[in-house]
């Protein structure tokens, strides 16, 4: 997380305002997230690496910036940073 507000901070002094989208993985297991503003959205679903289909989707996607996560399980909003 800490590296996706580096990025939206860095992207915001060059007045692009885009969600920043994240990845968590133990090299098996992956998960992911999308920070717009202030929200953090993280979907719990757990994405194996046996399906790559699914994980180079979520990652083909994320990369276009065509698609959102498919839902939001979690969300936060972050305080003022």
């Amino acid at each position: 997380m800490a590296e996706m507000i580096a990025a939206q901070r860095f992207n915001l002094r060059e007045n692009i305002n885009l969600p920043i989208y994240g990845a968590v993985t133990t090299g098996t297991i992956w998960q992911f997230l999308i920070l717009e503003g202030n929200l953090l959205c993280i979907d719990l679903r757990e994405y194996y690496i046996r399906d790559t289909e699914k994980l180079l989707a979520m990652s083909v996607s994320s990369i276009s910036g065509i698609s959102r996560l498919p839902r939001c399980r979690v969300s936060a909003t972050l305080g003022v940073y």
